[in-house]
């Protein structure tokens, strides 16, 4: 997955603690758009997820998301995530460090990267998309946490 990634110059990842503030210690842009990647660092090479954030509308045009806080930062930050397992629909700077808990992991590293800027213009659900098919062909599943692609 490393070589499809390293195209995007515009990236950074950081670390999330399950007693963590996610709102604090995302550093994920505002105003793009791109994809992320969730990451066991107590289980090295385990994916726990990978998601996107952004789309491209019928005119050709880049929509960035613009509710709950914006762009990667927004989705990564007030997306919802894991109603099924936890029972209530969560935004995920709450969610998250819950899904740790009850998963008894205590960090993970969230990478992010810029698909669409000045040199790239790719769709960030097709680079999901592409993501998700290495890793199924690599493992055979997909990552932890996610439910269904």
């Amino acid at each position: 997955m490393i070589e499809i990634l390293s195209k995007y110059k515009i990236c950074d990842s950081f670390e999330l603690y399950s007693d963590g503030d996610l709102k604090q210690v995302c550093n994920a842009p505002k105003d793009k758009v791109g994809v992320y990647l969730w990451s066991d660092l107590d289980n090295p090479g385990r994916l726990l997820y990978i998601g996107s954030s952004g789309r491209v509308r019928c005119d050709g045009k880049l929509q960035v998301r613009k509710s709950n806080g914006t762009g990667l930062y927004g989705r990564l930050v007030e997306g919802h995530q894991f109603a099924k397992v936890l029972g209530q629909k969560l935004k995920r700077h709450e969610s998250l460090p819950l899904m740790m808990i009850k998963d008894e992991i205590q960090r993970i590293k969230i990478e992010w990267y810029v698909t669409w800027d000045e040199l790239n213009t790719h769709i960030p659900a097709y680079v999901e998309a592409i993501l998700l098919q290495r890793h199924y062909e690599t493992f055979k599943n997909l990552p932890r946490w996610h439910e269904r692609y």
